[in-house]
């Protein structure tokens, strides 16, 4: 019995003493699998996290990855580290370095995040090994998590559409993408995502909706379920993003869906959404999907250059009625030169009566179908009169229809006039072919465009950041001209005529406007020069190029601007 007791005495000594000497983290360290491990470095992920976990942090920590160091095969969770605050976070600097996952059933993250707060991860590679087996997701933020920004990472995940499989996911299982969580103060910012199911989802809680939750700047590609899939956030931002579904498999897929009636107050603008696809079988994309959910603003977004051949295509729907967003200055561009075997919708509610407002919106689809196209869509029972509030749109859909009721037997209104007769909506709307730039760059150079618009008080720049007009232009794009020299009154620069030998001289018109640089294209949208400068007088030589005509984007100071010029 003694001899038990001074045993248990012993151990809690031991545990006593292993507490003291529990040194917490700050400064500098890293992770060197090459190098021997030391009390600043760590020799795998797995280290650096069980040592923060021990130990706790005390200040700020840094822990960059050393170049040249990977890649590195393991799974790791960083997990409940102690001494967090907003003056001691954790930063995990990549340094452009790989961590490769093989997951499996129970173990689907590469890294995690469990219940961890001011915490950023940057410049980091994560891979999908091909053998993995179930779910996968790159970066995982698991539980309760706030104060989170995953920054200029790549995530890549090949040999796989499974919706089990996502990039940068916020759930509040370890095996579910779809199970809420506790989320707060988290930024997706300027990443890269390849593959998979998801490119980014965060689920949060019905009782306490995820807030602050920015993903902005990314670009997400070849995802098969959701580009970006957000449920229970009040006032999420999805902004500056690139989105391509660009592979052959065949799903039903969206860019962008905003989901459940607790999901609330969503900003969506300035994002640009594609499909390099060429057949989808009878399945749907949808650029952006707002399946439920009030408050919503869609602005300044551009789809386009929809290369698919099969398949429906819908721009932007809306699901659940009542939900009434606010879906200004887009632009939907369905016009590939090829025939098409699915519907083409430009704006659609699923349901009846969303009382959508929708307002300078610029939907042009020219691409010839063996389905049903048309500009908007009401559901079955809508009605007509306030189903929508429409106005100041552009809605060109040649050998199709400006707005149908129904999609079984739908009711047809082919024309512009017939819709506004029917409906009293779009009175002040247009139905003119916008004479895109080309059906990369959907910017319209049309006349008739010019100043087509009405204005939206908190909307004041388009989709590049030039200042809209008053009125303004239809469509995410401020109008391009037609004209030699200027894209708008308000312009900055002149442009010399062109005397026949290709040398074209940019000025700016106040000497304390610098030109920082330029960018030329054919009429295709195809980038053909770029360079950067400074001055106020810029030289363009278009010399050997084939006569033609091409357009020049000027940077600057100020912002952006765009000539075009014939050679």
């Amino acid at each position: 019995m003694k001899i038990a007791k001074i045993f248990l005495t012993l151990v809690i000594s031991l545990i006593s003493l292993s507490s003291l000497l529990a040194i917490p983290l700050a400064g500098n360290y890293t992770i060197d699998k090459n190098s021997p491990a030391t009390a600043t470095n760590f020799s795998s992920f797995n280290s650096c996290a069980n040592s923060l976990i021990t130990n706790g942090i005390s200040a700020d920590v840094i822990i960059t990855v050393v170049a040249g160091s990977g890649p590195y095969t393991e799974q790791v969770v960083f997990s409940n580290i102690a001494g967090t605050s907003p003056t001691a976070g954790i930063l995990l600097d990549g340094s452009g370095e790989t961590i490769i996952g093989l997951t499996n059933t129970s173990a689907r993250h590469t890294i995690r995040l469990s219940n961890m707060q001011y915490f950023d991860i940057a410049n980091l590679k994560v891979e999908r090994d091909i053998t993995s087996t179930s779910g996968f997701y790159g970066i995982h933020l698991f539980g309760t998590c706030n104060n989170i920004t995953i920054s200029n990472c790549e995530v890549n995940m090949p040999g796989t559409n499974s919706t089990l499989v996502g990039a940068y996911i916020a759930s509040g299982s370890e095996t579910s993408i779809l199970e809420s969580g506790d989320f707060h103060d988290i930024n997706i910012l300027d990443n890269f995502a390849n593959g998979g199911g998801y490119g980014a989802s965060v689920f949060g809680l019905v009782n306490d909706l995820a807030s602050n939750i920015v993903i902005s700047g990314n670009n997400f590609t070849d995802f098969h379920s959701n580009g970006v899939y957000l449920r229970e956030t009040d006032g999420a931002i999805i902004s500056d993003s690139n989105f391509n579904k660009a592979n052959a498999n065949v799903t039903s897929c969206n860019a962008i869906q905003i989901a459940q009636a607790a999901n609330i107050n969503a900003q969506i603008f300035n994002n640009f959404i594609k499909v390099d696809q060429i057949a989808n079988g009878t399945m749907t994309f949808r650029g952006i999907y707002l399946f439920n959910g009030t408050g919503h603003k869609v602005y300044n977004n551009v789809i386009h250059d929809i290369k698919l051949t099969s398949g429906n295509v819908t721009g932007i729907e809306v699901r659940t009625a009542g939900t009434a967003p606010e879906i200004y200055f887009n632009t939907i561009s369905i016009d590939n030169a090829t025939a098409s075997t699915g519907n083409l919708y430009g704006i659609k509610e699923e349901l009846s009566n969303t009382n959508s407002i929708l307002k300078n919106n610029l939907i042009s689809i020219s691409q010839t179908t063996t389905g049903i196209k048309s500009g908007l869509v009401l559901g079955a029972t809508a009605i007509t009169t306030s189903a929508f509030n429409s106005d100041y749109n552009d809605i060109w859909v040649p050998g199709g229809n400006t707005a149908i009721k129904g999609s079984l037997t739908p009711v047809l209104y082919n024309t512009l006039a017939t819709w506004q007769s029917v409906s009293t909506q779009d009175a002040n709307s247009i139905s003119t072919d916008p004479v895109f730039l080309s059906v990369a760059v959907p910017q319209p150079t049309n006349v008739i465009m010019n100043d087509a618009g009405t204005t939206i008080s908190s909307i004041t720049t388009d989709v590049v950041g030039i200042t809209r007009s008053i009125p303004p232009d239809i469509g995410a794009y401020e109008f391009l001209t037609s004209a030699l020299n200027e894209i708008n009154p308000s312009t900055n620069f002149t442009i010399s005529t062109n005397e026949g030998n290709g040398v074209f001289t940019i000025e700016s018109k106040n000497t304390n406007t610098t030109i920082t640089g330029f960018e030329t294209f054919d009429n295709t949208g195809k980038l053909i020069q770029s360079q950067k400068t400074s001055a106020t007088t810029v030289g363009v030589d278009l010399s050997m190029l084939a006569n033609g005509i091409y357009f020049l984007r000027i940077n600057s100071d100020i912002g952006l601007q765009t000539f075009k010029v014939v050679k």
